[in-house]
């Protein structure tokens, strides 16, 4: 039996406030609408409508893609559990522009897997972006719209997974330096996904700069758009890091615990600073190469790959079941928050006082390596 959840409240002064918005992309390819929650530091939201994790809706859908998935039961129970943000709460007012995260989500996830750290960092004034890569997430929401998740797009690139593990071996989590890019240069259809991603947030950039120019929205004039930060989960790690490789306008990029798939890392050099977050520290130069001495490694004794999420708040006993972490699930989600933020503050508002050294004095979970 799963007990009672609640996502921790954000630490920051202000509230959090949000809206939904989408925008089309026009790529050498194709055309594509991608949807975005855009989470923001809010003036107080006393009497304003509480939000849910989900709505039903988005329950349905996720029941629908996993009839049979080993977290159907509580799932149902996320549309009745309370978020820390507001619908278009008030925004507060500001002298100087917003300093602006981006957020990509996990293969297949909800767009807004990692809510506990983008809270937080919109409760301490950051605005906070999260895109949805349309039919690669169960649910994207473009306007009245919910897309389902892409199945055969699903089904072609977790097919060309499982025949890469079992020419390289059916544990990648063990897999040595030399194994890990080997995997990363066979999964071709990965890479080109991970291209389409890396697209997408370019995309949501050019959109950020055209709202800051918009005297009709919230964000006219707010927002700082040549110095973004970007952190993902897993596969949408490997595209924020990616993307940071090809557009200059950020500054700043976290891969939590996701092989970099793409390939690009292996042999190009990382211009800013990243950092790869993981369990296990020995697999950063397989995705890294020796030569990203701009790209840190940050490990956490314990975790594991869907910890890294709030799926260690969420999920903790069922995670336990199939991913077998040790650390306790709210304080995997302290550190983990803690990481995000200390990063971005070093790199994005460049504010040292606290830096990732500092976290690792004081967890004993937390290992710098690089």
């Amino acid at each position: 039996m799963n007990k009672q959840v609640q996502l921790p409240n954000p630490k920051g002064k202000y509230s959090v406030g949000y809206f939904d918005s989408f925008f089309n992309y026009k790529s050498e390819n194709e055309d594509r609408s991608i949807g975005y929650r855009c989470y923001y530091p809010a003036k107080a939201t006393k009497g304003l409508p509480v939000n849910y994790y989900i709505d039903d809706e988005m329950v349905e859908l996720f029941l629908r893609q996993n009839p049979n998935g080993p977290f159907n039961d509580i799932t149902k129970t996320f549309s009745n559990l309370l978020t820390h943000s507001y619908e278009n709460a008030p925004l507060i007012e500001n002298q100087e522009p917003f300093k602006v995260v981006i957020y990509s989500h996990s293969f297949g996830s909800l767009p807004w897997a990692n809510l506990v750290q983008i809270e937080e960092l919109s409760s301490q004034g950051y605005v906070v972006v999260v895109i949805s890569h349309t039919g690669d997430t169960f649910c994207t929401l473009l306007g009245d719209k919910k897309i389902e998740q892409n199945q055969d797009i699903n089904i072609k690139m977790r097919e060309q997974l499982v025949q890469v593990m079992m020419e390289t071996g059916t544990n990648p989590f063990v897999y040595t330096t030399e194994q890990i890019q080997n995997y990363i240069k066979k999964c071709t259809y990965s890479t080109e996904r991970v291209n389409v991603w890396t697209e997408n947030i370019m995309g949501l950039i050019d959109e950020l700069e055209n709202i800051n120019k918009n005297t009709e929205h919230i964000f006219y004039d707010r927002l700082e758009c040549t110095e973004i930060g970007a952190f993902g989960n897993s596969f949408g790690g490997a595209a924020a890091i990616n993307t940071a490789l090809f557009d200059k306008r950020i500054i700043a990029a976290i891969n939590i615990d996701g092989f970099q798939l793409g390939g690009n890392l292996i042999d190009k050099r990382l211009e800013v600073p990243g950092l790869f977050i993981t369990k296990f520290g020995g697999h950063y130069e397989g995705n890294y190469g020796a030569h990203n001495d701009m790209v840190g490694c940050l490990t956490i004794e314990g975790s594991s790959n869907l910890f890294m999420s709030d799926y260690c708040i969420l999920f903790e006993e069922g995670v336990r079941a199939l991913d077998n972490p040790t650390i306790d699930g709210e304080l995997m989600s302290e550190i983990l928050t803690e990481s995000v933020l200390t990063f971005f503050n070093n790199n994005v508002k460049k504010d040292k006082s606290v830096v990732l050294s500092d976290l690792s004095n004081r967890y004993k979970e937390i290992s710098i390596t690089k």
